[in-house]
């Protein structure tokens, strides 16, 4: 009876209660469960700001210290807003805490250069950190803070200052956003020693940087220990310079002039004090000079700042000059101009065959025209004047402090050298008031008969309105092409190098003078206006000028290879009348031509016979290929003038005869 009442009804309800139970807790679980994920993912949420925030923190009170190229500012972007500006305020060094006290007194105000492009931030040292100040407003705090030699600028206001890393400069690093930022460089307002001497006693401060160098920023912020300054160099030509310096300097002179193999700083110096108009001087250990004019000579920094020493000069006065000649000039003579600038050795070869070959004082007395100040040349000149053998001295100062603005260094002689001539040509025709002019420079050589062969052609000269020159020179003078020391043409082209003007012509021309350039000037269409000039077939005058202003162009490849003649012609005893006027020379030199052999390249030299003539037709297309054939000659032209041609006609003498190279005239 028992059993059954074990298994009555009671049983299963059992069962759903069980079943109700395992519901329910598991219920629970998943409740639980949910409840756990949700509490640490939240925990975890919390402690990633925390880390972030910290990270920031910590980011903040030791200074930027990625690499340059970092991003972004984070720090910048973190203090914009006002909670995190609280936290970071409540977190600030001690160096920042230091910077907002109140200073005792105000500091004497520094000096800072000008704004850059780009981002420096990762440079600066114990920066200070500022949010929301303009550009200006950046600048300036560094201006206002202590020992500030470098800030960074962001356009989100963001603002770093302070000194920096050792053996460094405030110099353009770059970042992903770099166009966002600026920085420059300051002289803090603390007084820093001057090094080396200086500009006066050592508590002096050093020069500051100069605005003229935009690459480069300021030396490392502790100079080394001050020196007493020695007295300055009194130079024996009137000028002074100062000590020499440490730091570098290249960057602020103007058209500077480079000297190789310069052993010390003092060698630099002196090449500086022995050239008329420089100023500034810098050097460094691997034997490199520069000289030349500067506005202000001063420190600029370097990142190889250590290895450089610069130094300034100046001259109280012009060079003294001994009383030039005071003769009247007389129709009958034939000066001689020689333009001359810094090139001592040069001048010295020139003046040797000009003094060797002339033979009439009176007749052609020599007037030198100095660019400059330059003292060897200015030496030599007035021992000249004190012998006697020069007639005056000029001294051009135009070009002293001169910079043309625009133009490339490299191309800056260009326009000097054409300031002097137009100055010198006025100084003879206007204030001597010569009739004609002989014009040569330093670096030409002149021939025997140099002087016989401008006393013979200057009738000429005078008597036909279609020449305007008579030169001593022949472009394509070549040993090869030129052997005939007695010949004589016309030309379209102006040769240049040792030529004779008269005083009409200068006046005409001196108007539209070209700032650059001045014998491209003359070999233009409108200002020849169809007119001539004499030249020989053999030069009467040599350029030995592998330095200067054109840098050596055209001097290996032709001009050294140019015959100077070495044999005296008797020119007033030749008969001259072919090339009296343009109609005369037209029917000798057609006369020529047509009667000359006709020949091609490619057989022009089974055609040549002892005592004949070769005419060969050219086109301006194949110009190159017979200049190159028939000896080298020089290929360009100049205003569509090819040089040495009269009428496209150019006359050679070739393997001993006589060749014409002609384009369209004289036609058969």
């Amino acid at each position: 009876p028992l059993a059954p009442r074990q298994h009555a009804a009671p049983q299963p309800r059992r069962q759903k209660q069980s079943v109700r139970s395992k519901r329910q807790k598991r219920q629970e679980g998943d409740s639980m469960s949910k409840g756990t994920g949700f509490l640490l993912t939240a925990t975890f949420v919390i402690g990633a700001l925390c880390v972030i925030t910290l990270w920031q923190i910590g980011r903040r009170a030791r200074g930027i210290q990625e690499s340059a190229m970092e991003p972004t500012s984070q720090d910048a972007l973190a203090i914009i807003h006002k909670d995190a500006a609280q936290l970071v305020a409540s977190q600030r060094t001690a160096a920042e805490t230091a910077f907002l006290k109140p200073a005792p007194a105000p500091a004497p105000p520094g000096i800072c250069g000008p704004v850059q492009k780009g981002y420096a931030n990762s440079l600066i040292t114990n920066g200070v950190d500022t949010p929301n100040l303009p550009v200006d407003g950046c600048r300036q705090r560094c201006l206002d803070q202590t020992g500030c030699t470098c800030w960074s600028w962001k356009s989100d206001g963001f603002c770093r200052t302070g000194t920096l890393q050792t053996h460094s400069i405030c110099q353009h690093v770059g970042s992903n956003d770099d166009h966002l930022w600026k920085h420059g460089s300051c002289r803090g307002s603390q007084p820093l020693a001057a090094t080396d001497g200086g500009v006066g006693p050592s508590e002096a401060p050093r020069p500051a940087p100069s605005p003229a160098n935009t690459n480069v920023g300021v030396a490392p912020a502790s100079p080394p220990s001050p020196r007493p300054a020695p007295s300055p160099t009194k130079s024996h030509d009137g000028k002074e310079c100062t000590e020499v310096r440490e730091g570098y300097a290249n960057s602020v002179i103007k058209g500077a002039v480079e000297h190789k193999d310069i052993k010390s700083a003092d060698d630099c110096r002196v090449k500086c004090q022995a050239e008329g108009g420089c100023t500034c001087w810098s050097w460094k250990d691997d034997f490199h000079c520069a000289t030349g004019f500067a506005d202000s000579c001063n420190w600029v920094g370097s990142k190889d700042d250590t290895r450089w020493k610069f130094g300034s000069c100046r001259r109280d006065a012009p060079l003294p000059t001994v009383p030039n000649s005071n003769d009247p000039p007389q129709p009958s003579q034939i000066p001689v101009l020689i333009i001359c600038h810094a090139r001592p050795q040069y001048l010295r070869r020139a003046f040797d065959a000009l003094l060797k070959y002339r033979t009439d004082t009176r007749k052609f007395p020599i007037t030198a025209s100095q660019d400059g100040e330059q003292y060897e040349v200015y030496s030599l000149l007035q021992d000249y004047v004190k012998k006697g053998q020069l007639a005056r001295h000029l001294m051009y100062r135009g070009n002293l402090q001169y910079v043309v603005p625009k133009v490339k260094p490299n191309l800056q002689g260009y326009h000097k050298l054409a300031r002097h001539y137009k100055w010198a040509l006025d100084q003879m025709f206007e204030v001597v008031g010569y009739e004609q002019l002989i014009v040569l420079e330093e670096d030409l050589e002149i021939a025997p008969d140099f002087f016989s062969y401008f006393a013979a052609m200057l009738p000429i000269l005078k008597g036909d309105s279609q020449l305007f020159c008579v030169s001593a020179w022949n472009d394509n003078g070549r040993a090869q092409v030129a052997s005939n020391s007695s010949a004589v043409f016309r030309t379209d082209f102006f040769p240049g190098l040792g030529w004779m003007l008269l005083r009409p012509f200068w006046f005409e021309v001196r108007g539209g003078w070209m700032p650059a350039y001045w014998d491209d000037y003359i070999r233009r269409r409108d200002v020849r206006k169809g007119r001539h000039c004499i030249r020989p077939e053999v030069s009467r005058t040599y350029t030995f000028g592998e330095k200067g202003v054109s840098k050596g162009q055209y001097f290996k490849k032709f001009l050294a290879k140019t015959v100077l003649n070495s044999v005296s012609v008797n020119w007033s005893a030749m008969d001259l009348s072919y090339i009296a006027s343009s109609g005369s020379f037209d029917q000798y030199l057609s006369q020529q031509v047509l009667q000359a052999t006709r020949a091609t390249m490619s057989d022009a030299v089974s055609k040549l016979a002892p005592g004949g003539s070769l005419a060969v037709q050219y086109a301006n297309a194949t110009w190159v290929k017979h200049a190159k054939f028939f000896g080298e000659l020089m290929e360009d032209d100049k205003d569509g003038i090819k040089r040495g041609t009269y009428r496209a006609v150019l006359p050679l003498t070739w393997r001993g005869s006589r060749l014409f190279l002609f384009r369209d005239w004289p036609s058969p």
